[in-house]
């Protein structure tokens, strides 16, 4: 959303369930949402990409491509992300749920 123009700037689609949280990275080039899905998507501020993907299974990423980066067993933990936040440089996100 624009603040001064109360418009909507981007819709972000990718989540398979609600969203919950979501925080602006450090530099502002990013955005991570959680969902109740058991993921947490990174988002490309100027375009509305989904640049990477978290699941609720330890160690999982996704890159933009949808392609595993990481082995993926399939184990995926139901969970909701209530929380997350970038750390101050920018490199790790921290979730609760």
């Amino acid at each position: 959303w624009d603040v001064e123009t109360e418009e909507c700037v981007l819709t972000l689609e990718g989540h398979k369930d609600k969203v919950v949280c979501v925080c602006f990275s450090p530099d502002g080039r990013e955005v991570a949402s959680g969902s109740d899905d058991a993921t947490v998507r990174l988002w490309d501020v100027e375009t509305g990409a989904s640049v990477r993907w978290l699941h609720d299974d330890d160690d999982d990423v996704t890159d933009d491509d949808d392609d595993d980066v990481t082995d993926d067993d399939d184990d995926d933990v139901p969970g909701q992300e209530i929380g997350l936040c970038f750390s101050p440089d920018g490199k790790q996100v921290a979730t609760c749920n």
